[in-house]
């Protein structure tokens, strides 16, 4: 339906996703280039838009650097959401997300 919408990542059946076998090449203690992510993407109207980030040493500082995002619809359309990969046998994890419509109803 037409309106303003929430995302918020939550931690219910998954609550981060990794797109490797395993981390790999940290350079901080929190941070690597193969790593776990809180990013995931969403698309209306043609326009695809992206939240979150990866990299991180563990799923539980993935977890608690997700940020929540907010879109407007016009009007009523379907709404979907992904996780960008293009190779998939390796993946771990998933995101839930939490989809409220925040609108203020007169």
């Amino acid at each position: 339906e037409a309106g303003d919408y929430k995302i918020t990542p939550i931690s219910s059946h998954y609550s981060t996703w990794m797109a490797y076998s395993s981390i790999a090449d940290c350079y901080t203690d929190e941070k690597c280039i193969h790593g776990w992510s809180n990013r995931y993407q969403y698309s209306t109207y043609g326009n695809s838009i992206s939240n979150g980030d990866d990299g991180f040493k563990t799923p539980e500082l993935a977890f608690a650097d997700a940020t929540p995002s907010t879109f407007f619809l016009e009007s009523d359309t379907d709404v979907l959401f992904l996780l960008f990969d293009s190779v998939y046998e390796d993946n771990q994890g998933g995101m839930s997300l939490k989809v409220e419509n925040i609108s203020v109803s007169e």
